[in-house]
């Protein structure tokens, strides 16, 4: 819930151990060299690839969260296949079964997550709004409006430290 993609890179990365580690070693605009296309290792539309990116991030995010039928019936199936086609595939064997000393190395797409914003900024008003409310009611039955909106204010204060601190948290492990 705190964590949303905020961007795509395509990398050059490396396998070793049967998958067990994975190293990224080039980005963040990366695809196959021509002479991988030609030997038929790797597949991309047309090579080389233009314009670069192969697909924008949006449209990535966008085919990502929806289902495969939902653009066949809406009449976008060329346009989806298009995209498809765009982006980096391995051809003949598994990248995972490659025999190599030094690591399998290979293309893809590297999901970039952060934190949902959006989801951080309801949380404050959520506070902003429960500190308001607790306010009003120790103001109504205590009948004393200092204190209530002195506890208000603190409440305020208090749990917009502790989302700052969960923001920043969120970050630094993305």
């Amino acid at each position: 819930m705190f964590y949303r993609p905020v961007n795509i890179h395509f990398v050059q990365f490396a396998v070793r151990a049967g998958g067990a580690q994975v190293g990224i070693y080039d980005g963040p605009m990366v695809i196959p060299p021509e002479a991988e296309i030609l030997a038929e290792r790797w597949h991309h539309y047309q090579s080389p690839l233009d314009p670069l990116p192969p697909i924008h991030r949006r449209t990535f995010y966008h085919f990502s969260n929806s289902k495969p039928h939902d653009h066949v019936r809406t009449g976008n199936a060329a346009f989806d296949l298009m995209f498809y086609d765009r982006l980096p595939k391995k051809l003949n064997s598994s990248i995972l079964t490659a025999q190599s000393t030094d690591g399998n190395f290979g293309w893809g797409i590297h999901i970039i997550e952060g934190p949902n914003k959006s989801i951080i900024a309801w949380l404050v008003a959520a506070v902003i709004t429960i500190s308001f409310v607790v306010a009003v009611m120790y103001d109504i039955i205590r009948d004393n409006a200092d204190s209530g909106f002195a506890i208000g204010q603190w409440l305020v204060a208090a749990l917009s430290a502790v989302l700052t601190g969960l923001y920043f948290h969120l970050e630094d492990i993305a």
